[in-house]
């Protein structure tokens, strides 16, 4: 019998890659879910297609603990997920079950925080807040920054994220903030860091026995806090220095931390006097649709391109993907721009795309603008395809038919 390989959670693309790359390595698959119902339409789809056990928490180890006790631990291979957000509860489950896991110099870098700590040279200035602590004193050390962001020292998708600018009250106002998030996102560790402009990119790679492996930088658009488009590879579009940079911030805190075997999606700000990592998203590769991008990209198979995530991540592989120069491609992800009760979608029928519908019908659907919990669907292939065929889909709303909303007004998928 197969040995089993638990996978806690999923992202939004990666549940039958995920599923299959497992198989595909010789183990079987183990999705724990805090809830299956919390996944809709082609994701909770693919999730039905592996087995599934569902625990009510996946954010409490203890939880997690309880739920594995039953399972022979000669029968787990590996404790693995792909979101930033239980990168440390998996590494405490395998360690409990005396399985492979996560890289242990995870349990520092998969903080924003202990980011910001080990590489201070390549990152914004920051401090470190604790849901409770008083913050007066603590925010006079940035008391001449003009504009103050807080987020979650873990997490993703702009969950917990918000933009203070100086005033007489906004002590009272990020202390507030930070006491409402805490309890909404069960986090108690908070960054506060100068808000930067500039351009949006990531640099997208794996390490293997300590060394760094570069695949291409992605470059996205956003409407307002809603990740929309993302350009892979984007490298022709950035500076030689900012290419140099954000390559030496990655290598830097690889040597540093004592990371050894992983992907790593990390996040820069880009713009003509610096390069800035703002959130170093080691441990997993990208989410939203970038992975199965990237695999179109690369001109590999998706499940490829997972097992060869989940080999390095946690299986000890070391050998590095074929060596290759990747075709220009476009990721959408794509939503409504203002409230919809969204009933169907409709694709063309000359339809070469990969497309994942995220949100079941006769769901109600926010704006995009909010946060990456506004997309509706997520389309990737070439950059030639995209171009000629995005625009084709038909969403249908109770107020009647409309065009994926991805793109702010003067945004364009040439102009990056």
């Amino acid at each position: 019998m197969r040995k089993k390989i638990i996978v806690l959670e999923t992202s939004d693309v990666g549940a039958r890659y995920t599923g299959l790359a497992i198989r595909q390595l010789g183990f079987e698959p183990l999705f724990l879910l805090s809830s299956l119902n919390q996944y809709q339409a082609d994701t909770r789809r693919q999730l039905m297609e592996f087995e599934v056990l569902e625990c009510g928490n996946t954010n409490d180890s203890t939880i997690i603990d309880q739920a594995l006790a039953d399972l022979p631990s000669d029968t787990i291979e590996a404790v693995v997920t792909l979101l930033d957000s239980r990168i440390a509860v998996a590494q405490q489950a395998a360690t409990k079950l005396g399985v492979r896991g996560l890289d242990p110099a995870l349990a520092r870098i998969s903080e924003k925080a202990g980011v910001a700590a080990l590489i201070p040279e390549y990152s914004p200035r920051s401090i470190t807040m604790v849901a409770g602590d008083d913050l007066s004193s603590a925010l006079s050390a940035l008391a001449d920054v003009h504009q103050l962001i807080v987020k979650p020292s873990r997490g993703a998708g702009a969950l917990g994220y918000a933009e203070f600018s100086p005033q007489q009250n906004h002590v009272d106002l990020i202390q507030q903030h930070i006491t409402e998030q805490a309890a909404a996102l069960g986090v108690d560790t908070f960054l506060i860091q100068e808000k930067l402009n500039g351009k949006l990119v990531s640099l997208e790679g794996y390490v293997t026995e300590g060394i760094c492996h570069f695949l291409g930088f992605s470059l996205r658009k956003k409407i307002r806090k809603t990740e929309s488009a993302n350009l892979f590879p984007g490298d022709r579009h950035l500076s030689q220095t900012a290419r140099d940079t954000a390559k030496e911030a990655v290598t830097t805190l690889v040597a540093r931390s004592g990371f050894r075997q992983g992907y790593f999606h990390s996040e820069f700000l880009v713009d003509e006097h610096s390069t800035r990592l703002i959130d170093a998203n080691v441990g997993r590769i990208a989410g939203a649709a970038v992975s199965e991008q990237m695999a179109i990209a690369l001109g590999i198979d998706p499940v490829t391109l997972f097992a060869h995530v989940i080999g390095i991540g946690c299986l000890g592989v070391t050998q590095p993907l074929p060596a290759q120069t990747p075709q220009e491609t476009l990721s959408i992800f794509y939503g409504v721009a203002r409230k919809e009760k969204f009933e169907g979608i409709v694709l063309p029928k000359a339809w070469s795309l990969r497309h994942t519908q995220l949100l079941d019908e006769q769901t109600e659907i926010p704006a995009m603008g909010g946060d990456n919990w506004a997309w509706l669907g997520l389309a990737s292939g070439t950059s030639q395809q995209v171009l000629e065929q995005i625009d084709q889909i038909q969403v249908i709303t109770q107020q009647g038919t409309t065009s994926p909303h991805y793109l702010e007004a003067g945004q364009t998928l040439t102009d990056w």
